[in-house]
């Protein structure tokens, strides 16, 4: 009782401390005063609209604020502090006016009525004018630019620091980047892969003094790159620009972290560039949760298309459950030769990860009339070692022909040992079945994929592409089971006993080879034509060995040996009309697609022909203020996959086996996506409103039988009498409250899902609601403080059709107060805090409440400041209890689990920086 009266004092000072730094009007801000003026031209007075109005500090030229003409001429800037500045006037089709203004006291504000500017056509031959200042902020087309230093940023500040103080972007303390409300899914250095699947190696990591520019835009995934894809999708893209006299040296860092309990974490990092070639390398010994890199590159490619099968048991990921230990390093290499005709980028990256910990769950199992509560309790120790290595080579001959070529190879090795003990419980509260598990997994994989694409010019409105690929992956496990079942019958005796010792070999190979021709066309600048065809060759082998260790014989009685045979052609053309503010593009797209399968160890053969559809239509309207109206229409056939035709039987878990359906039919999924976006940039605000609607035909859901004692078989079946539905909607809107210089983030969303199964034959409907409201607050002065405070509230609405009384609605909140404090150039203080509650609901009738407090301060030393001391007390009411809840088909779900708990530590960061020297 104590403890939750202190951690809700602290958390209630948290939420004082963060409001009133909001609103103390002293700290924060000075007397501010207001700037009006219209701009007309020189010769006939004629108001001018959309002409650049821009102050900057004088004693730096740092912009302060900047605004553009209305249609009047006319011209407002708020909140500006007394002080001297520059402004400066600028239109394409005429001179600039530059002017200083001194306001010293709210009374001296000069008057700027009417400024007159005069045509370059006049002015030409008078005087030239030059300026070394570059526009803070342009668009350039689709791409928006940001010129590094007209933002001010701490010393030593990094790019996540300088990416901060741009209008409309978000940065977290985990690197996630957020930009004119959309997530920020690639970051370049120099328009190229920087260790290519972890962005905060760049925004962690490059100075911000050394950043000449920052470009942002949409451009083609690594994915549609590498493989040659004209219909890929684009993402949202940052790339980092150095400056030219900063492409030469080295820099770095070395950071040694240790603390109580057994907490440490090591760090070192070294860059050395040069305007052709970039050298790194990098290291991490910890056990705080720093994983480094987190492999996306790997899960971008473990798809279809390319024939990868993700190695078994992989992992590796760290996702909050259990205490970590990780080992992980990598080095990069890139160059240009021969005027830049040809670029070579090279990766490599070991990580060994090992996690420990415990996981409980309660599983409230919904059906007709026998819902019964399952309770789980996971003991677990898991390794995995990764190395993996990638090379990209590129290459243009001349301005007509370019190559790239891209190969990449993983090596894994795992070892998992997890301890199960599970026990059901029905309804009237009489035991159904008890069971003990114990695994013990050892497992090694490998795999390899390589792409040859050759693109040609024949003209500058028609170009053809040429794809060949090729990827093989290989998985072997031994895993080692024991397991103990015990079921009960109405009466609470003991009905049945099942024992298992065994140990079982598999082996898993994967096959793929294929190629791509695509033809692109342009008629005129208005329309586009692109069509291809893909053939894909894949052949799947999965070999299990099975033994009874509790038999004195050695010999293996049991053998299963699945193959299947994939042939796939597909067709697809894309019809894109681009004229003014409109834009369309109509994308359908047939495959044909023919199974083989044969299953050794029953002596049965699978013979499966399909046609596959995948229509699109997009169409965009780009209003003349840039804002933007998007309407996206996909439709894709689903094919059911092997585990769910025909599975290998794994039998890990008795209570739970798995059954294939060899009858099953493809699913037909459709989207519509409707989006408005507007970011008006001088004014940092932002809209955004999307809504997306989908529906599944025929989907493939599970079909689950349960006897009495509980045990449950699995297959899946088609939805003939139910479609699956889901809406999913939010309304961002987010903008600065001049006054008092407060940015503010506000989102709204509505989301709904309509599922269905089949529990004992019978239909259950499942339907899930929320409701999300969030509001976030911040103020920013790079040389002061950073303050953020998040609300969210959700309201969650769960029902069920085979019981009633299952339903639930319950609230959950979430505060996440944050302060960043520089009392001076050399000192950094930090607190921040998360405060968690989630309602009880008449399945689980406890509470979830959590508050975590963190605090850190950081002092530098030396003429440079590159040796940093910090001091951290993280999770100081020990607080970090993992939790989750979830709701899947019949099955509501609340998981808990172990965490990193309070700690403290001492930190020493050693700084390099011999950039430019």
């Amino acid at each position: 009782m104590l403890r939750g009266l202190i951690s809700r004092v602290v958390c209630l000072l948290l939420l004082y401390i963060s409001i009133f730094s909001m609103s103390n009007r002293k700290l924060f801000a000075q007397e501010h005063f207001e700037i009006r003026g219209k701009v007309v031209d020189s010769a006939d007075k004629t108001p001018l609209s959309n002409v650049s109005i821009t102050f900057l500090r004088s004693k730096d030229s740092i912009l302060i604020a900047s605004t553009r003409t209305k249609e009047d001429g006319s011209f407002s800037i708020k909140s500006l502090v007394l002080g001297n500045y520059l402004l400066s006037v600028s239109h394409l089709r005429y001179t600039s006016y530059k002017t200083r203004l001194n306001v010293t006291i709210v009374g001296s504000i000069p008057t700027l009525e009417l400024i007159k500017l005069e045509r370059k056509s006049i002015k030409l031959e008078e005087v030239l004018v030059k300026s070394k200042k570059v526009a803070a902020i342009t668009l350039k087309g689709d791409t928006l630019e940001f010129q590094a230093d007209s933002f001010k940023v701490r010393e030593n500040a990094r790019v996540e620091d300088l990416l901060r103080q741009f209008p409309n972007f978000e940065v977290d303390k985990k690197g996630n980047i957020t930009a004119n409300g959309e997530k920020v899914k690639r970051v370049l250095l120099e328009g190229e892969e920087f260790f290519g699947d972890d962005p905060t190696l760049v925004t962690k990591n490059i100075r911000a003094d050394i950043v000449e520019k920052i470009q942002l835009y949409d451009g083609d995934s690594e994915q549609t790159q590498l493989g040659g894809n004209n219909f890929g999708k684009k993402e949202k893209t940052v790339n980092v620009t150095l400056k030219a006299n900063k492409k030469n040296g080295y820099f770095g860092k070395l950071q040694v972290t240790g603390g109580t309990p057994k907490i440490y974490d090591s760090q070192a990092m070294l860059n050395s560039f040069s305007s052709k070639r970039k050298l790194a390398g990098y290291g991490i010994l910890s056990n705080n949760g720093i994983t480094g890199l987190g492999w996306e590159d790997k899960t971008n490619f473990s798809n279809n298309e390319f024939g990868i099968d993700e190695v078994d048991g992989s992992g590796g990921n760290f996702e909050g459950k259990g205490i970590p230990t990780v080992k992980t390093g990598g080095a990069h290499f890139d160059e240009n030769f021969v005027a830049k005709k040809y670029y070579i980028n090279a990766n490599y990256k070991i990580a060994d990860y090992n996690t420990r910990g415990f996981e409980n769950s309660v599983i409230e199992n919904i059906q007709p009339d026998n819902s019964f509560t399952r309770f789980s309790k996971e003991e677990f120790n898991t390794n995995n070692l990764r190395n993996k290595a990638d090379l990209r080579i590129k290459m243009a001959l001349d301005s007509v022909n370019t190559f790239n070529l891209f190969l990449e190879g993983l090596k894994s090795k795992n070892n998992v040992q997890s301890m199960f003990s599970d026990s059901s419980i029905r309804q009237s509260g009489i035991k159904m079945n008890e069971s003990q598990r114990d695994i013990y997994l050892n497992g090694d994989g490998s795999s390899f994929n390589g792409f040859f694409v050759w693109n040609r010019k024949f003209s500058p409105l028609s170009s053809i592409s040429i794809r060949l690929n090729s990827s093989n992956a290989r998985a072997e496990t031994e895993r080692n089971l024991y397991a103990k079942n015990l079921f009960y019958n109405l009466s609470d005796e003991e009905d049945q006993l099942i024992r298992l010792n065994e140990r079982r070999f598999n082996t898993k190979t994967n096959l793929q080879y294929g190629g791509k021709i695509a033809y692109n066309n342009q008629f005129g600048k208005a329309i586009t034509l692109i069509s291809e065809y893909e053939l894909s060759l894949q052949q799947s082998d999965n070999t299990t060995e099975i033994s009874d260790i509790d038999t004195a014989s050695s010999v293996f009685h049991t053998a299963m040996k699945y193959k299947l045979k994939q042939a796939t052609h597909k067709l697809r053309a894309s019809f894109e009309y681009s004229q003014a503010h409109i834009q369309m593009k109509i994308a359908p797209g047939i495959e044909l697609n023919q199974q083989d399968q044969v299953d050794f160890f029953n002596n049965n053969n699978l013979n499966r022909k399909f046609v596959n559809w995948y229509p699109n239509l997009e169409a965009k309207y780009i209003f003349p203020r840039k804002n933007r109206l998007l309407f996206n229409y996909n439709g894709n056939t689903v094919q059911p996959n092997i585990s769910q035709v025909q599975p290998i039987q794994i039998n890990d878990d008795p209570l739970n086996v798995f059954v294939g359906n060899p009858l099953l039919k493809p699913a037909f999924k459709q989207s519509f996506n409707l989006n408005y976006r507007d970011y008006m940039l001088m004014e940092d605000k932002t809209i955004l409103l999307n809504g997306l609607y989908a529906v599944e035909q025929h989907a493939i859901v599970p079909k689950i039988t349960i006897d009495s004692v509980g045990k449950s078989i699995y297959e899946f079946a088609n939805l003939s009498e139910f479609e699956q539905k889901s809406f999913d909607s939010y309304l961002i809107y987010s903008f600065r409250l001049s006054p008092i210089d407060i940015k503010i983030n506000s989102d709204v969303g509505y989301s709904f899902a309509q599922t269905a199964n089949y529990i004992n034959e019978l239909l259950n409907e499942n339907k899930v609601q929320r409701l999300n409201f969030s509001l976030k607050f911040s103020k920013r002065n790079p040389e002061k403080y950073d303050i953020s405070i998040l609300f969210n509230t959700k309201y969650n609405t769960i029902k069920s059709s085979l019981d009633e009384n299952l339903n639930a609605n319950y609230w959950t909140y979430l505060i996440v107060p944050e302060f960043l404090f520089y009392p001076s150039k050399r000192y950094e203080l930090s607190l921040n805090g998360t405060y968690d509650y989630q309602e009880p609901i008449n399945v689980f009738s406890k509470k979830f409440e959590r508050c975590i407090v963190n605090f850190s301060t950081a002092r530098s030393f030396f003429k440079n400041q590159n040796l940093v001391v910090r001091v951290s007390a993280n999770d100081i009411l020990n607080q970090n209890k993992g939790f989750s809840r979830s709701v899947n088909n019949n099955l509501i779900v609340e998981n808990t689990y172990s965490s990193i708990g309070r700690n403290f530590s001492l930190g020493l960061i050693w700084e390099i920086n011999k950039m430019g020297n």
